[in-house]
């Protein structure tokens, strides 16, 4: 009886991983499609057609002809590291209203960020504690494991030492197209940071980063075409994702009534 089970879950359990393996790869692959996706608009726009110039940056390279491209410090109104108010200072984190950010709050795959550390009260930002940032800054970690990864703050806040918000004027740059472009490079600013205990970036080196500036109408193009597609994506996406949670709870479940006697396994008859 124990040698029938054995046989019928590992002929079952192989049947479901080797689907489960197929799902994760497809979800593998629209992982490289959706960076190819961001890296194609954010460097060379919707418009095959236009002539090209070559950026002379390596990991951006040609790029439309009537683009610039400019350091991050030129093109920022303001560069800012978060901070943390002294813990002893127990008003600072009671009624907490303004959102605290930190690396864990950072989705690897969007723009969007996740729940924050905690709320700071406000007058943690008046004191200087913590500076606030304003909607619209783009959110980037400047230490640690997940360095570089990027965020778009959608309303204003704040967040600790180990983020960094890039803030842009409007006149020059639509907040998310300059999010877009940072999170296709999330790769570059890793291999660029300083390695000592932890890889670590400040506000000078990421102020030292190439910033791409097309025509702001051009921007508001490529950010409405990404946020598109980047949606019909994340829901193709999610649903991958969900068979494979349940490809995994049926896969336990199996083995669970295999081994509990609920299933009617045939068995080999006795020689």
């Amino acid at each position: 009886t124990q040698k029938a089970i054995a046989d019928f879950l590992d002929c079952k359990t192989a049947a479901i991983d080797a689907l489960i393996d197929k799902k994760q790869r497809l979800l593998d692959l629209l992982a490289e499609k959706r960076a190819a996706l961001i890296n194609q608009a954010v460097t060379k726009g919707l418009d095959p057609s236009v002539p090209m110039k070559d950026s002379d940056i390596p990991w951006i390279g040609e790029i439309p002809a009537h683009w610039e491209v400019v350091p991050a410090r030129w093109a920022t109104s303001r560069i800012k590291t978060g901070g943390t108010p002294p813990t002893a200072e127990s008003a600072y984190f009671e009624d907490g209203e303004v959102p605290w950010f930190a690396p864990a709050s950072f989705d690897c795959d969007t723009l969007s960020l996740g729940p924050p550390k905690g709320h700071l009260h406000p007058t943690a930002i008046l004191d200087g504690k913590a500076p606030k940032f304003r909607q619209g800054a783009v959110l980037v970690v400047g230490i640690g494991a997940t360095l570089g990864r990027v965020a778009h703050l959608d309303s204003e806040g704040t967040g600790n030492q180990q983020v960094l918000a890039l803030e842009f004027p409007d006149s020059k740059f639509d907040s998310r197209f300059a999010a877009y472009q940072f999170k296709y490079r999330e790769a570059v600013l890793l291999d660029r940071a300083l390695f000592t205990t932890l890889p670590i970036m400040n506000q000078h080196d990421v102020g030292g980063h190439a910033v791409i500036r097309p025509p702001l109408a051009e921007q508001i193009a490529i950010r409405a075409h990404l946020d598109a597609e980047l949606e019909r994506m994340s829901a193709t996406v999610s649903r991958i994702g969900l068979q494979v949670e349940r490809l995994q709870e049926y896969r336990q479940a199996l083995i669970t009534a295999a081994v509990t006697g609920q299933l009617d396994i045939p068995q080999e008859p006795a020689a």
